[in-house]
């Protein structure tokens, strides 16, 4: 009997090993992406030169002449961060656990081979992500499918995970018709962008005309402002969202109809949309609103769809 207990025990046993194995060789490794990392290094007569990077990845950043750095890192992982400068004998490394949200502030006092994180705050920035249509390298902008209008400063850090790190080279890309995607996080109340990933899509070309191209364009980000009766909605950073007869409400939403958007920023509401649009066209075939707090309605209407 417990000769039979055993066997069937190490058969149980072999067949979940069995099971966790095939989900394991089945599951897509997660895209990477960087977060933003802005800081500060305290206490030095003289804060500027002073080289930021992360251990074992990435080029280093220097501090300017108030001792403020902007450094791309990994969104989803611990960082440990190295600080030196030679001619003070600075050569120091924090650890920074990944955060809610991945972007964070933080100030950094030095001395020596010393380290000591001052102040770590979260960091919520706009997120945007679209198609590249245009590249204006003179105005440092760039237009997206759709129309949204991304700006770029001399403070903007492009993402060591993306294909292209420079405008010159994503108006070369869309030239010999590439595909070209773009995503980071703009500056609050801003079109700016703090950070960007541009990636090429080598199986698919911008012109539709071979595989691998993507038959629709999705959007997000912060409620600006709601048109009633032109049917917009505008976001943050200026891209505008039409709606028209066929654009589905997602239901998992917390609001339903461009009426109950508009009064809830009406209320003071921070109100986020997201949803894909049409092709060519800033129409969307759907969106999902969110409200931060916000219950009544999505569950007045959950698991329930509905048309502009």
């Amino acid at each position: 009997m417990t000769t039979m207990k055993t066997m069937k025990t190490l058969s149980t046993m072999a067949v979940a090993l069995s099971m966790l194995t095939m989900a394991a060789c089945s599951t897509e490794p997660a895209a990477q992406r960087s977060a933003l990392l802005r800081g500060e290094v305290l206490d030095l007569a003289a804060p500027a030169g002073v080289s930021v990077g992360v251990v074992g990845s990435g080029p280093a950043v220097q501090t300017d002449d108030s001792g403020q750095f902007q450094l791309a890192i990994p969104a989803e992982d611990n960082v440990r961060l190295r600080f030196s400068r030679s001619r003070d004998g600075i050569s120091a490394e924090l650890e920074l656990e990944h955060g809610l949200f991945g972007h964070r502030n933080i100030k950094v006092r030095l001395k020596g081979n010393k380290a000591e994180a001052v102040q770590i705050k979260q960091e919520r920035l706009n997120e945007f992500e679209g198609a590249l249509a245009a590249v204006d390298q003179a105005a440092m902008k760039l237009t997206l499918v759709g129309g949204q209008v991304i700006s770029l400063d001399s403070k903007t850090v492009f993402d060591p995970t993306g294909d292209l790190f420079s405008l010159a080279s994503a108006a070369a890309a869309l030239q010999q018709s590439a595909s070209v995607r773009v995503e980071g996080s703009l500056n609050l109340g801003s079109s700016v962008a703090a950070i960007i990933k541009i990636e090429v899509d080598e199986n698919g070309m911008a012109n539709g005309n071979d595989a691998g191209v993507v038959s629709s364009n999705e959007f997000e980000g912060a409620l600006a402002a709601v048109d009633q009766a032109a049917m917009k909605l505008t976001l943050v950073g200026g891209q505008v969202i039409s709606l028209d007869g066929k654009t589905v409400f997602d239901p998992t939403g917390d609001l339903f109809s461009l009426a109950s958007a508009a009064a809830a920023l009406q209320q003071g509401a921070s109100v986020r949309v997201e949803g894909t649009l049409s092709m060519g066209s800033s129409v969307a075939t759907s969106v999902k609103i969110e409200v931060d707090g916000n219950e009544t309605e999505t569950e007045q209407h959950k698991n329930k769809g509905g048309k502009s």
